[in-house]
């Protein structure tokens, strides 16, 4: 400061009371992001005795209004609104979506062969759609056909349950069939 006397009429001067710089005062205080709002005259309801409402004005001095709550920066691109909710932007990486796949798959498979690999999945997202592709090993003999259709709907119904994704596409790959064997029983090869 140069020396001049502090002056309660000019706001937004730090630590002199009435100024909207001084967040301890009536005059003025700074909401959350660093916008200070001016509060001088507020009756009950933060509305002012005029019946205006409150202004917030922005670190970078623009201005607002800040009724039901909101700030400066809560404005969407045609200047309504944007809840809070709807702000910002969720990505699930592909690799989340993968194992949420592999885990769905490993599910239906009641029984699996005690020497198969566990069912793994790749993955394809593009916006909010999942392309999948799931390989699984299976017992046989077994329906094939009726494993790898309850694998593939419920593979779709987990991911788009957890994962908000649409799945258009699960492709399912039978890598390896395990034969059920009797116990002691030799199997041979006929030519």
């Amino acid at each position: 400061m140069s020396g001049e006397p502090d002056r309660p009429d000019q706001p937004g001067r730090p630590g002199v009371p009435g100024s909207a710089g001084d967040p301890g005062s009536a005059g003025g205080s700074a909401g959350e992001g660093g916008f200070a709002q001016e509060t001088r005259g507020l009756g009950e309801g933060g509305s002012t005795e005029d019946g205006g409402s409150v202004e917030e004005i922005g670190p970078a001095g623009e201005r607002g209004s800040a009724g039901e709550g909101g700030s400066v920066g809560d404005r969407g691109p045609a200047g309504r609104r944007v809840v809070a909710g709807e702000r910002g932007a969720t990505r699930i990486a592909d690799r989340v979506v993968a194992k949420i796949a592999a885990q769905a798959a490993r599910e239906v498979l009641q029984a699996p062969p005690p020497d198969a690999v566990p069912p793994h999945a790749t993955v394809v997202v593009h916006q909010d759609v999942a392309r999948l592709r799931i390989g699984l090993e299976l017992r046989y003999p077994s329906d094939i056909g009726a494993q790898c259709a309850a694998v593939r709907r419920h593979v779709t119904e987990r991911v788009s349950a957890l994962a908000g994704m649409a799945v258009p596409e699960v492709a399912v790959q039978v890598e390896r069939l395990h034969p059920d064997r009797a116990p002691g029983v030799v199997q041979r090869r006929t030519s």
